[in-house]
């Protein structure tokens, strides 16, 4: 199974090489965001960091996915919502 992946990667033009690794370079720096920014929230939804510590490493599809559209809410975010109403 990896013998075919990597036949497939070797297949590959230098560019599209290139761009493969520069999204797996971003995903990563995007993902150390992510898990700075749940660590720096005093509170977050369902009260467990350890699962969204988990969702945020474990999503393929990338931190944009994991960390921007489904992001933990803070207590402080709560309150501004609240108090606009």
């Amino acid at each position: 199974m990896l013998e075919n992946l990597f036949a497939q990667l070797a297949a590959l033009s230098p560019a599209v090489k290139g761009a493969l690794l520069v999204l797996a370079i971003v995903q990563c720096i995007l993902q150390i965001f992510c898990v700075i920014d749940l660590v720096r929230r005093p509170a977050v939804t369902g009260g467990n960091k350890w699962i969204w510590a988990a969702l945020i490493w474990s999503t393929a599809s990338g931190c944009a996915a994991s960390g921007v559209g489904v992001t933990p809410a803070s207590s402080s975010a709560k309150r501004t919502r609240s108090s606009t109403r």
